[in-house]
């Protein structure tokens, strides 16, 4: 029997993203049984347009929120393909574009594989996740302590409860380069 890996070790990789099959994820809120079957069959066969619903069966793999005026929530979506692969899609309140190193993943990523997904996006700007919020903060008052500073950004994930230690790590030395 295969020794378990503890759920924040980098080797940790997540058996899936949903509950069941990711078929029965892409229909979940459909509650009429017709609708549910045209649906599940036009996704079936890969002739689901972006107006019906591009993102069915969507999980939020990562969350950011921010501590700014308008409680900013960033995710990053793994969204089922009738092929049995998985794209990764980020999304935000802005529908501000981000560039990540792929889009299409065959399996659940380990969590080293996930942290340097997370570090190889940008959201177009100079910066890459998942401190380039706190640093165009800085940028934008330089009057920011290091105590705002630390609680500006959260990162969760509930399939990747190690991200989160990361995080903390990652952003501590970054803070710990700054002068104030």
């Amino acid at each position: 029997m295969a020794k378990r890996i503890p759920r924040t070790h980098p080797d940790y990789r997540p058996r899936s993203y949903w509950k069941g099959e990711p078929d029965a994820a892409v229909v979940a809120g459909i509650r009429d049984v017709v609708e549910r079957e045209e649906i599940l069959a036009k996704w079936q066969a890969g002739n689901l347009k972006d107006d019906d619903g591009d993102q069915l069966g969507a999980v939020t793999v990562v969350r950011i929120e921010l501590q700014s005026v308008h409680n900013d929530v960033i995710d990053l979506l793994a969204i089922p393909q009738p092929d049995g692969k998985i794209r990764l899609v980020w999304r935000d309140d802005y529908e501000s574009e981000f560039k990540q190193p792929l889009e299409i993943i065959n399996q659940p990523m380990t969590q080293a594989e996930m942290v340097s997904f997370i570090q190889g996006t940008n959201q177009g700007k100079k910066f890459v996740l998942p401190l380039c919020y706190n640093k165009f903060n800085l940028e934008n008052d330089a009057e920011m302590t290091a105590e705002e500073l630390r609680s500006f950004t959260r990162l969760e994930s509930r399939f990747y409860p190690g991200l989160r230690i990361w995080f903390g790590q990652i952003l501590e030395e970054w803070i710990n380069t700054l002068d104030f």
